[in-house]
């Protein structure tokens, strides 16, 4: 079966690599072009281009996906499925191409969470498990039949980015079960039920700022939500005016005697005190500078008397 695989994050190598060392091996990986970056703006090429150029298996790199040039390459090729892991929306005229047609893998249970950020969404509702769906891809998004799901409970204390990591090495594993029987084209799916749908928009500055005034469980949330990207944040005072401060580990603290934004110091723990309840902070980055365990953080920071952080 000749198959093209498409992706271009990290969320993207399990499935790629376990694909290449199997019988699925793709003939061909689709991936963003190289992107400039530092300040030297650098030619940068995606995980997925990187890992394909180690494996000696041919990419491509098309600015638009209706290229000419490029939907001639992918026909020729004549493939039989395209396998799609953290890519861009497929336009029809790419969905077509592929007589066994093209699946998906998304890190939600569908119909729930679809979109861009389903993980991060799903730690911000505070959703104590999530999940993964294989699903045949068609113009709408995230919106095809399902070929298989599982459900992964999600840790109290995991991040966004360690819940991506267990989810792309999982779903790797269930999409190579999976190929066989999309192979032997036995597979139907069944159809999405759409009042169970729910949205999960792209991950915007504003839902990484913490907002002191809600519960230390919703303030501990965001906080593993936002890492390792965008970071949560807020601000705090400095000599020369409000410094931007993220928080990228905490946890909840046993009590709820401080005020909201309130900052104490016990034992070398940093309590914040919340709408409803308090969190202990247990790294944390001043901007410009690098992550910090709290430890480390207190030898450098003078907390003053009656601190509060939030809003300047």
């Amino acid at each position: 079966m000749r198959t093209v695989f498409f992706g271009s994050p990290a969320f993207s190598l399990p499935a790629l690599q376990m694909m290449a060392e199997s019988p699925y091996r793709p003939g061909v990986v689709v991936t963003r072009p190289d992107s400039l970056q530092g300040r030297g703006l650098r030619a940068q090429a995606t995980p997925v281009r990187v890992l394909a150029q180690k494996l000696a298996i041919s990419t491509l790199t098309p600015v638009s996906l209706e290229e000419p040039t490029f939907l001639d390459t992918l026909r020729k090729f004549n493939p039989d499925l395209f396998v799609v892991v953290a890519f861009l929306i497929l336009p029809a005229t790419l969905l077509a191409l592929p007589g066994k047609g093209s699946v998906n893998l998304h890190p939600s249970l569908l119909p729930q969470y679809r979109g861009a950020a389903p993980i991060e969404r799903a730690i911000l509702a505070g959703e104590r498990a999530s999940g993964l769906s294989i699903f045949r891809l068609e113009e709408k998004v995230d919106q095809g039949p399902i070929l298989a799901q599982a459900a992964f409970a999600i840790g109290p204390e995991e991040t966004a980015g360690e819940l991506r990591q267990r989810l792309a090495c999982e779903g790797a594993k269930m999409l190579l079960c999976l190929l066989p029987l999309l192979e032997a084209g036995g597979l139907q799916g069944i159809p999405q039920e759409p009042t169970l749908a729910s949205r999960a928009p792209k991950i915007r500055e504003q839902d990484a700022i913490i907002l002191w005034p809600e519960s230390a469980l919703t303030v501990h949330n965001r906080i593993r939500a936002m890492n390792p990207n965008p970071g949560a944040f807020t601000w705090i005072p400095g000599k020369r005016g409000p410094l931007r401060l993220s928080i990228w580990r905490s946890r909840l603290a046993p009590f709820s005697d401080l005020e909201v934004g309130e900052v104490r110091l016990e034992s070398n723990r940093l309590s914040v005190g919340c709408g409803q309840g308090s969190i202990w902070v247990e790294e944390l980055q001043l901007e410009g500078r690098k992550r910090l365990a709290i430890g480390e953080f207190l030898l450098g920071y003078r907390l003053q008397y009656g601190e509060r952080w939030g809003s300047y």
